[in-house]
């Protein structure tokens, strides 16, 4: 299934964000198993999305199927090892 409405729509938002000079530096995508998320996030923290000139410092992926990903401590170590 394809994405790109959706990386359209996030890169829009980011760009409309920067434009009007807000200065948040997080992403939260959320929503039901099997829509996409893990795709759109690896093209983000991956820098496929070129046209937004920006870094992903740190990123974290959080799954069902791997229960350690769910702990909050597990998040904070994840982010703060970038």
């Amino acid at each position: 299934i394809g994405r790109d409405p959706d990386l359209a729509l996030i890169t829009k938002f980011i760009k409309s964000a920067i434009h009007e000079g807000i200065t948040a530096r997080g992403l939260l995508l959320t929503g039901i198993s099997g829509i996409g998320k893990s795709a759109i996030a690896v093209k983000l923290t991956q820098g496929q999305l070129t046209e937004l000139k920006s870094n992903c410092l740190a990123s974290h992926i959080c799954s069902a199927q791997f229960p350690d990903s769910l702990s909050v401590t597990n998040f904070i170590m994840s982010i703060s090892n970038a």
